[in-house]
């Protein structure tokens, strides 16, 4: 988890498994990272699920809402704490959230 972490501490996107699969690299620069997502992303998906890890991801990098579970996306709280970090994460919420005045960049 702390090699999540890091990542999303490096803007989000420089992670992703090696070729091997055996252990998860930091990458060196962002152009190092060719697919699309956050570190998220490529972490083992029972995490985006998880509220816990995924609150602490969003506070660490807003835009790792992005690669959450999708019911995560719906999580008025969790979505709060993204806007708060990186007030265009708004944009990976569930579209219910979307209008929540509360929820707003220029409001949080």
């Amino acid at each position: 988890r702390e090699v999540i972490f890091e990542a999303l501490r490096q803007e989000g996107q420089v992670f992703r498994a090696n070729e091997n699969g055996d252990r998860w690299d930091i990458l060196s620069t962002l152009s190092d990272a060719d697919k699309p997502g956050t570190a998220v992303y490529y972490c083992p998906k029972d995490l985006s699920s998880d509220p816990e890890f995924m609150l602490a991801a969003v506070r660490e990098y807003g835009m790792a809402l992005r690669d959450a579970s999708e019911g995560l996306k719906a999580h008025r709280g969790l979505v709060l704490e993204a806007v708060r970090r990186d007030g265009e994460a708004l944009a990976f919420a569930h579209d219910d959230l979307h209008g929540d005045p509360d929820l707003q960049p220029e409001r949080v």
